[in-house]
């Protein structure tokens, strides 16, 4: 039978027929382990499948170069062989185990019903095995035949699982039941077990006392989306179970928890989870579709040490916001990273947690408020000195007049990142007076990031407080400025900037005709400007987007250029035109140096039309390798970081994108 696999393997790999290769190559390893199992201490087996085994690493290419799934089998190829060449060095060591003869005495009993040899190895063997095996492994949907087998007839040996308890399955036509189901669910819980993600509309506490039933006690990490409705049961559901009775099962390993549902969360639900899980490092809480309000009542559990490091939680007006400040100051002294929605809150509530959590939370570094929080991991960014690092203000947050500029001042040698978003009202945006309040001039002196989404200063300023911070940064590299109002001041503030490296200016109001065109004109001098999004769909009034285009084509130090909201007509108008920006972009150095241009929506195909096709080919022949240019994974995540896609998720018409070190949610 193996000859005849290994015959196929050989034929499909000189046919390069790529897809019979795996199919071939995944029934020669399975019967490979069979031959080895079968009979566990046979030598002239063990010869025969060694044989076996090194026919196959003879036929198969020595590189994973070329095609799809040359690269693909040899990468399972390689993997397979250690774990043979293991499983063969562990029967060696120890030929007389009467437990494995015995296994495999019961395995040739069930022969008839298919059982899988390799599920009756010694858990030794198999450990051993495993451990030669990536973990991203076995995060993969989509991996070849042999391992797909051995990886589902071991899920004691599984990692991470991921489970749905929905109601429909549960009371589905064919009878199944509630033991059954359960009985099925724990069949998977082994003692590797460290990542559990789960979906469900029952009650979240039967699949939790359905683990604590089991030998997983390893468990670190659970990710859970509740659909249920507060105090919704349907008939013939399980009974919930007490949390508090529950949650000491995963006291010793769980450190990291997050939980997505329908229902604003009571402050008391919180607490409730730091007392009885001490070691959580992260707890997370989302909201996801129409909200209810939480009706659940959890009963006090006295207080203790928490290690929590990053906490994102809704806060809303029922909790005293006192009491949540002085009990993390109290007894999460690792606190680091704190995002809360507090816009429900009372005016004197919002200050006095503000006031308590900067003043007494001695090691915290991020502090976020607003409609959705963006959270960063510090915990990589360890420093000596003490003091916010990162803020993210979000005016619609009733504080005291004043809160937000007591913040400004007392942390402003130690910021690296600054968020503000404000709030519109009657479709006008709201002076935010933060800026305008401090009592001394501020300087920002470590400040990085400068992002500010809805603002417009208070009228009466000679000075504009957005300029005023602007020329207070020297070390500032990089300015989002989204939905705000633009004068003179800022934009040569803009220019001024010492260190500017990416700017985003989007949905932006300029107060006069020349001011954008002044300020493009100051870029082009900027060496150290990198990147630059620019929405132009505002300008029309300003200036044709076609003296917009031969503006942008001066600025030479570009690697990045986003423009959005583009009129593509433009391109097709002029072939003139088309010669003069592709002339100013070769002599300013633009398109030597840009390595990514972007038409916000996609630049669209080639019309049929020749004398277009021309042009098209003319943008091509200058700027096709910036066009079609697909980065790295990581050039992308830290290019689109720096460019604030994250906080002005406008840009794409979507929800926040992921944060360089965190969520966004």
């Amino acid at each position: 039978m193996l000859d005849t696999h290994l015959e196929n393997v050989i034929q499909s790999v000189t046919d390069d027929d790529w897809d019979m290769v795996e199919a071939e190559t995944g029934a020669a390893y399975s019967a490979i382990l069979q031959h080895q199992t079968a009979r566990h201490f046979d030598d002239h087996n063990y010869a025969l499948s060694t044989k076996y085994a090194n026919e196959l690493r003879h036929h198969f290419p020595e590189s994973s170069s070329g095609h799809y799934w040359e690269g693909r089998i040899w990468e399972e190829k390689l993997y397979f062989s250690r774990a043979v060449l293991a499983y063969q060095k562990a029967i060696q060591l120890d030929p007389a185990d009467s437990r494995s003869q015995e296994k495999l005495l019961i395995a040739s009993k069930k022969s008839c019903r298919k059982v899988d040899f390799v599920s009756l190895l010694p858990a030794e063997i198999l450990l051993h095995i495993f451990g030669l095996v990536p973990d991203a492994r076995f995060k993969c949907m989509r991996v070849s035949r042999p391992w797909q087998s051995i990886i589902f007839a071991l899920p004691q040996m599984w990692a991470y699982l991921n489970a749905s308890f929905m109601k429909d399955f549960f009371f589905s036509p064919d009878g199944t039941r509630v033991d059954d189901i359960e009985r099925s669910f724990r069949s998977f819980l082994g003692p590797c077990l460290k990542y559990f993600q789960m979906t469900t509309d029952i009650d979240l506490s039967i699949p939790l006392f359905w683990i604590t039933k089991s030998k997983s006690t390893r468990i670190i990490e659970i990710v859970i989306f509740d659909r249920k409705k507060p105090n919704e049961r349907f008939p013939g559901e399980p009974a919930p179970r007490k949390l508090h009775e529950i949650l000491p099962y995963f006291a010793t390993s769980l450190t990291h928890l997050t939980i997505t549902s329908i229902s604003y969360p009571t402050h008391s639900y919180m607490l409730f989870l730091l007392s009885l899980l001490p070691k959580l490092q992260s707890l997370q809480h989302k909201e996801h579709g129409p909200l209810v309000p939480e009706k659940r009542f959890f009963s006090p559990v006295p207080p203790q040490i928490s290690d929590l490091r990053l906490l994102a939680w809704p806060l809303v007006s029922e909790g005293d916001a006192q009491q949540i400040g002085e009990y993390f100051a109290a007894y999460c002294p690792k606190l680091r990273d704190i995002a809360v929605t507090m816009s429900d809150m009372h005016i004197l509530d919002a200050s006095s947690f503000l006031d308590i959590v900067l003043q007494k939370c001695r090691n915290l570094r991020c502090f976020s408020t607003g409609p959705y929080r963006l959270v960063r991991d510090s915990e990589t960014h360890e420093h000596d000195k003490s003091g916010l690092e990162f803020a993210l203000i979000y005016n619609c947050v009733p504080f005291l007049d004043g809160t937000i500029a007591s913040v400004l001042e007392h942390h402003q040698q130690t910021l690296e990142e600054l968020y503000y978003t404000g709030k519109r009202r009657r479709r006008r945006v709201t002076p935010f007076d933060g800026f305008e309040r401090v009592r001394s001039p501020i300087s920002f002196l470590h400040l990085r990031t400068l992002s500010i989404d809805t603002f417009r200063a208070a009228s009466g300023h000679t000075t504009d407080p957005l300029a005023h911070i602007l020329r207070k940064c020297p070390v500032l590299q990089n300015v989002h400025l989204s939905s705000t109002r633009i004068g003179r001041d800022i934009a040569t503030a803009l220019a001024e900037v010492p260190q500017v490296t990416m700017l985003t200016l989007y949905d932006c109001a300029y107060t006069c005709n020349y001011i954008l065109s002044q300020l493009l004109e100051a870029l082009k001098y900027k060496d150290t400007l990198k990147g630059l999004t620019l929405e132009v769909s505002r300008t029309k009034y300003l200036l044709t987007q076609e003296a917009l285009l031969v503006l942008v084509a001066s600025i030479g130090s570009l690697r990045y250029l986003r423009l959005i909201r583009f009129d593509f007509t433009i391109l097709n108008r002029s072939i003139v035109f088309m010669e003069e920006f592709i002339y100013i972009a070769r002599n300013s150095g633009l398109a030597q140096n840009l390595v990514m241009l972007r038409f916000l929506p996609r630049l669209p195909d080639s019309p049929t039309d020749t004398a277009h096709d021309d042009m098209h080919e003319l943008l091509e022949s200058a700027l096709g390798h910036a066009l079609k240019n697909e980065m790295g994974s990581v050039e992308i995540e830290k290019m689109t970081h720096n460019f604030g896609d994250g906080f002005i998720n406008k840009i794409y018409n979507s929800e926040p994108r992921d944060h360089r070190d965190g969520l966004i949610y």
